[in-house]
């Protein structure tokens, strides 16, 4: 098995790259308390802009993401005053895309799919970054049914996978990384590949049997659970290190007091408070957003570097 001499070091980075942001305050609902004591004064949503389209990533099954952001787009054309409106992209490229023909005025990135969109957008616009169980990473699993007689990764040579997209990142990305760090080759080493277009559909691929393993976010064992599928019948075969959440970004053009509301609203919302509970505790399980940078997501670009380091060494 070739061995990859450029995977130890950008693992290590990835690793310190990703630690959590746990401190309490990343999450206080201080715009919520600055609203209703009238100690600061929200900004003012501009005339020209009629309409918010919230576009997002596919990564959960059409309903599951319909139920989950309808509570959050509800409340917060209720307290802006203009209709929100969910779009979900056809993939995960097709939401940059989106942006960047002016058809989304607000998108939650996948990380990669941020960093993809960032590089060919620069006007991009990231404001905030979501936060779950009180941090901002979560970690990628690949898994396989628990009779399954493979152990690791090592045992799925020649075994039939499922990848979430080409542009996820726990559902493609990381994974490849994680294999090239223990001197996988996974484009030669596994067998058969699909993508199941989601992580849910991926977990029901495995468990119908379809394919051997396959790849993706944590929550998606929560999300599958929620929607019936026998998720104690899979067993973890490996985890990845941890991976930043999901990017909130605007488009370029999009007025600067929109922006500015837009931050207000989300970051008044937190899981600490009774109304925040109720629009974030059920299908999205957020507890909160917070102020981002673009060097959050430093590690994504790191794992993209790596794994395609690999793939030019394969063709040289």
């Amino acid at each position: 098995m070739p061995r990859f001499s450029l995977a130890a070091l950008p693992l290590i980075l990835l690793a310190t790259a990703c630690q959590e942001k746990v401190d309490d305050h990343l999450w206080a609902p201080a715009a919520q308390d600055e609203r209703n004591t009238g100690t600061a004064l929200v900004t003012q949503w501009p005339r020209s802009v009629a309409e918010v389209r919230f576009g997002v990533t596919p990564y959960l099954d059409r309903p599951a993401m319909e139920a989950a952001f309808r509570p959050v787009l509800e409340h917060l054309s209720e307290h802006i005053g203009v209709p929100f409106r969910l779009i979900i992209a056809d993939d995960y490229s097709d939401l940059g895309k989106r942006v960047r023909a002016q058809e989304l005025d607000l998108a939650k990135f996948s990380p990669l799919s941020y960093v993809e969109a960032k590089n060919a957008d620069p006007g991009l616009q990231l404001i905030l970054m979501q936060v779950a169980g009180g941090g901002t990473s979560y970690l990628g699993y690949v898994y396989t049914l628990s009779g399954d007689p493979a152990e690791s990764l090592l045992d799925l040579s020649g075994r039939s996978f499922c990848y979430v997209d080409p542009h996820s990142t726990s559902g493609y990305l990381y994974p490849r990384a994680l294999m090239l760090s223990q001197g996988i080759d996974p484009d030669r080493f596994l067998g058969h590949i699909e993508y199941g277009g989601n992580h849910v559909a991926c977990i029901r691929k495995v468990l119908d049997g379809e394919l051997d393993a396959g790849a993706g976010y944590s929550g998606a064992f929560g999300a599958a659970r929620q929607q019936g599928l026998p998720v104690y019948k899979l067993k973890i075969l490996a985890k990845t290190v941890r991976i930043p959440y999901d990017a909130y970004c605007v488009r370029s053009g999009l007025p600067l007091d929109a922006t500015r509301r837009l931050k207000q609203e989300l970051l008044g919302l937190s899981t600490r408070s009774p109304g925040g509970r109720r629009l974030l505790a059920g299908a999205v399980k957020f507890n909160a957003w917070t102020a981002a940078e673009d060097s959050d997501y430093d590690s994504i670009r790191e794992a993209l570097a790596l794994t395609r380091r690999a793939s030019r060494g394969k063709e040289e």
